[in-house]
């Protein structure tokens, strides 16, 4: 009688076993040339440029007055100033007639945790923007963007 259950119960759960443990056919992917070829309709503000010869630049190393704690993100406002970001908050203008720097005072509430931080910065006329990782109200981190205008020779934002 137990050897009958026994076998009943195998005979159950043997073919379970077998078809569950059958890993799914793998499909090949499927390759499209669609949006290699459609990116007027993708991107409707996409520029093309030209390829650059590498003999056009001249590139050299510069040594400026002070050190980058964890720098992130650099603008160029001209060809001879440029603002970097680091990640511990420090927003630094750059010289580069004379190779020096000085630190932008900013109000920016960004929390360096993870990969967050101060994080990249962009230029639009008047205008600084920054992105930044921040607490919300919840505790919880989170990514924003804020602008703020340069003052007093780029010391303050």
């Amino acid at each position: 009688m137990k050897k009958n259950i026994l076998i009943k119960y195998f005979l159950i759960i043997f073919p379970i076993i077998i078809f569950g443990c059958q890993g799914e056919e793998l499909k090949s992917p499927v390759i499209t040339t669609e949006f290699n070829t459609n990116l007027d309709k993708l991107i409707r503000d996409y520029k093309t440029y030209e390829v650059s010869n590498e003999d056009d630049y001249n590139l050299k190393r510069i040594d400026l007055d002070r050190t980058f704690d964890n720098p992130w993100a650099i603008e160029f406002i001209n060809d001879d100033e440029l603002i970097i970001t680091e990640k511990n908050g420090n927003l630094t203008y750059v010289d580069l007639n004379t190779n020096t720097t000085k630190s932008i005072e900013n109000e920016i509430p960004s929390v360096q945790v993870g990969q967050g931080g101060l994080l990249d910065v962009l230029i639009n006329e008047d205008f600084l923007y920054v992105s930044f990782s921040m607490k919300n109200e919840n505790n919880n981190f989170t990514t924003a963007i804020g602008r703020g205008k340069l003052i007093d020779d780029y010391s303050k934002l």
